[in-house]
């Protein structure tokens, strides 16, 4: 489906928007990126391939050096422990050997803070032409088979999700959370697995193993412990509502507040409130109706006659309040609600309804645009009396 964006009709905020997220505004530019982050993944496989061989070697050393006890004693535990120590102290070594690489010119244009993600759409694809090579050719055993099958739905299904953002492989947009988890597991195991099959020697493969465990689990507690740091010890004020607690920036955090005391104040439960263009929550979190059938009227969702039909929602629902957010919407390609698009609902608006508080980190004389703060103002029908 989201291939229609570009073979149909649609809004061109919309197909901004999309452009965007997939990469394809930029097709060279991000197209380079992401033979970077490949360039990026290829280094870091070495660096496990590389820390394996050391581990293995180190075992080996290990066992020369300190004779291990009987088998029923000492070695049993011994040799389990030791392996991936040894991978831990391998794959540290390495990391603090390619820390020091990176000062290297060469190494620095690899741009190393946008991550390895941006390479796994050719790290996939790569990966299930080879797997679908093998099934093809190889013909193997019905066992091997059965696996080999479930590989291919899992390389094939996570590249197909990375479609979506096949230009800009990210975690810093919404759809991180629907379109990573199944790149992820295939990304793990191909560090876990297919990277330890270019050793012969089991040692060697499973010494790698290990070392691809100990980075998989490294990343991930370094990644969760900036997540953790920025939602513990970051700048956030509380939402509080009749319907629960929620965490936001305080600029947006106070605007929220001050909308909803005032909705609670002037309306009553199920009363139609329009929140717009983003800010249904408010409706959510009050008890209040959205008279309109859209949740939200970013920019592309509205045509000229969907402003018609909103204006005769709010005429037939009587709505006599309306809340207008400040948040500008760029990533659409335009900013401002009422001044770059529906304009001619603003204009509606401003025709029926006057302007009778600001709420948040602006004043009454403050405009809407994308260098004024995030703001909620409040809209009262002509024709409503004061509470």
């Amino acid at each position: 489906s989201f291939l229609l964006v570009f073979f149909s009709h649609f809004p061109a905020e919309l197909l901004y928007f999309n452009r965007k997220i997939s990469g394809t505004d930029d097709v060279t530019g991000n197209a380079w990126r992401m033979v970077l982050g490949m360039l990026r993944l290829g280094l870091v496989g070495g660096l496990i391939l590389a820390s394996g061989g050391v581990a293995a070697r180190l075992d080996r050393f290990s066992q020369d050096r300190w004779p291990a006890a009987p088998r029923a004693t000492t070695r049993t535990v011994r040799t389990p422990v030791w392996g991936w120590l040894s991978a831990a102290l391998a794959f540290a070594l390495a990391a603090a050997s390619f820390r020091v690489l990176q000062a290297a010119p060469i190494l620095r244009k690899l741009r190393w803070g946008q991550g390895v993600l941006r390479g796994l759409p050719i790290l996939l694809s790569v990966v299930l032409v080879a797997l679908l090579w093998r099934f093809v050719r190889r013909r193997p055993p019905a066992r091997e088979e059965s696996e080999l099958r479930g590989l291919i739905v899992l390389f094939f299904y996570a590249a197909a999700s990375l479609s979506r953002v096949v230009l800009r492989v990210t975690i810093e947009t919404a759809y991180a959370a629907m379109l990573l988890p199944t790149s992820i597991v295939a990304f793990a195991y191909v560090a876990a697995e297919l990277l330890a099959q270019v050793f012969r020697s089991p040692a060697e493969r499973k010494h790698t193993r290990h070392v691809a465990v100990v980075f998989l689990f490294a990343y991930a507690l370094w990644s969760g412990a900036l997540l953790a740091k920025v939602c513990l010890v970051g700048e956030w004020l509380a939402i509080e509502t009749p319907r629960g607690t929620m965490r936001s920036l305080p600029e947006h955090a106070r605007a929220i507040n001050g909308a909803m005391r005032y909705v609670l104040t002037e309306t009553r439960s199920g009363d139609p409130v329009a929140c717009l263009p983003e800010c249904t929550a408010i409706n959510f979190f009050t008890d209040r109706r959205n008279p309109l059938r859209e949740e939200i009227v970013s920019p592309g969702y509205l045509d000229r006659e969907g402003e018609s039909r909103a204006i005769d929602r709010l005429e037939a629902t009587n709505t006599r309040l309306v809340l207008i957010e400040n948040r500008p919407t760029t990533e659409f390609g335009v900013a401002v609600f009422g001044r770059d698009y529906c304009q001619r609902l603003m204009a509606w608006i401003h025709q029926h309804f006057e302007p009778v508080a600001t709420f948040g980190d602006a004043t009454s004389a403050t405009a809407f645009g994308e260098e004024t703060p995030f703001f909620v103002r409040s809209y009262r029908r002509k024709d409503s009396p004061p509470t």
